[in-house]
């Protein structure tokens, strides 16, 4: 942070978002905060990897649902460049397996983009001024009510990727999904492949067959029960 008039110390924040209108909106609401500028605001991981390592913010608010999953690779390589970067992880989920996964990639804070803007405001406040705003023993209860729940082997995958899975086990096609969850066949493809090996699975029958079982074991725990965000309310909340 540098120095400001009293005792006052202004607060610099890079955005990491790839929705043009989102970003933009999120640097409007940031830049009327008391204490707080924007110095660095990409819609691409490696144009923002580049500003950050110029620019250096103390806080890097980041979108976890870059297109392929590159929220969590974005977390890691602004890390390289700017080690005392504090990262708040934006997500459609503030769910056990989002936290985990935003905390596992650097992540010092996570927020949910339904929240209003006040707590964007204290989240970032709170994270330029200690060491983390993700408490371990938060994250170790997490990681307990997944084991108890049989998802253990979900963590990892983003809000997509649990839709994704939904929809497979309804018998989608690629192509269906893609439309869905407003990405192309080939980002699908990658997904559904990095799924499948993530799951030891050797085709998209026996990864929707673990799915569909896991679900009927956990019930209302479930993976389906998790990806019941609609596209379009995925679209209104970004």
């Amino acid at each position: 942070m540098d120095d400001n008039k009293g005792d006052v110390e202004m607060v610099s924040i890079g955005v990491c978002e790839h929705h043009e209108m989102v970003r933009e909106a999120l640097v409007k609401t940031i830049a009327q905060m008391r204490d707080m500028k924007v110095t660095v605001a990409e819609n691409t991981v490696e144009n923002f990897v580049n500003g950050v390592a110029r620019a250096k913010p103390d806080v890097l608010v980041i979108d976890l649902a870059q297109p392929n999953n590159s929220g969590i690779d974005c977390i890691q390589k602004v890390a390289k460049v700017h080690g005392n970067g504090k990262v708040v992880a934006l997500a459609d989920d503030e769910d056990d397996e989002t936290l985990i996964t935003a905390y596992d990639a650097g992540a010092k804070a996570l927020i949910g983009k339904a929240r209003p803007i006040r707590d964007l405001h204290r989240t970032i406040l709170d994270v330029a001024t200690r060491p983390t705003a993700i408490e371990p023993a938060q994250v170790l209860q997490a990681r307990r009510r997944l084991k108890m729940s049989g998802l253990a082997s979900v963590t990892g995958i983003d809000a997509t990727d649990r839709r994704m899975l939904q929809l497979l086990t309804l018998g989608w096609t690629d192509r269906q999904i893609a439309d869905d969850v407003c990405l192309s066949l080939q980002s699908v493809r990658n997904r559904m492949s990095r799924l499948l090996n993530k799951f030891g699975m050797s085709n998209r029958t026996q990864l929707a067959l673990r799915i569909a079982a896991t679900n009927g074991k956990n019930g209302a725990h479930s993976v389906t029960d998790l990806t019941t965000t609609s596209r379009d309310e995925r679209t209104s909340a970004k």
